[in-house]
């Protein structure tokens, strides 16, 4: 069943299944598992109050192994994102023992430097106890695949935020970024 949801900037959707609100960091608190659901999510242009958390938080919760495959992980602010969407992973699941697996693409002559920041990126990750691959071999979709049966669908990729001001709180908070329009469908697999 495929249910449909319009974040909404000035109120809340019809629907009031609003994405929940940044997880705290204490693994102390127990709190109960949402059900999840097969859905669609449209987000409108200049939209706020959104964050990948919001969005993936509680698919990731479950998964080990996830597939971010997104071919536009190419400029510093695509690469801020997807650093972003790994600290998600990692705030969310619940398992000790992550893998993550980078499905994109760039030009040729751009391929060495992105191979020096991935190279970077796994050797960090590898200290949290997350193990990071990548691959330069992602077509046009954008999808992140969980090993817990669910895909999330992206109509943009990561890439859903307007651009903000390096001195401003929206560096620091996702919620308080702009969006893009975009879409997401979730689908148990």
């Amino acid at each position: 069943m495929t249910s449909f949801l319009s974040m909404s900037v000035d109120k809340p959707a019809p629907q009031t299944e609003e994405p929940e609100t940044e997880k705290p960091s204490t693994p102390s608190e127990e709190k109960p598992k949402k059900k999840l659901a097969s859905k669609y999510v449209e987000v409108r242009a200049n939209q706020k109050n959104v964050s990948y958390d919001r969005l993936f938080g509680d698919y990731l919760e479950t998964a080990k192994h996830i597939i971010i495959t997104d071919p536009y992980i190419r400029m510093h602010f695509q690469i801020d994102n997807l650093v972003e969407l790994i600290q998600t992973i990692r705030d969310r699941c619940e398992s000790e023992d992550i893998s993550i697996e980078l499905h994109t693409q760039n030009d040729d002559e751009n391929i060495p430097e992105m191979i020096d920041i991935f190279d970077d990126l796994a050797a960090e990750l590898e200290t949290y106890g997350v193990e990071f691959t990548y691959h330069f071999d992602a077509d046009h979709d954008r999808f992140i695949q969980l090993d817990n049966g669910w895909k999330i669908v992206l109509s943009r990729g990561l890439d859903i935020f307007d651009k903000y001001s390096r001195f401003s709180l929206s560096n620091t908070r996702q919620v308080n970024r702009r969006c893009r329009e975009f879409s997401v469908t979730y689908i148990q697999e």
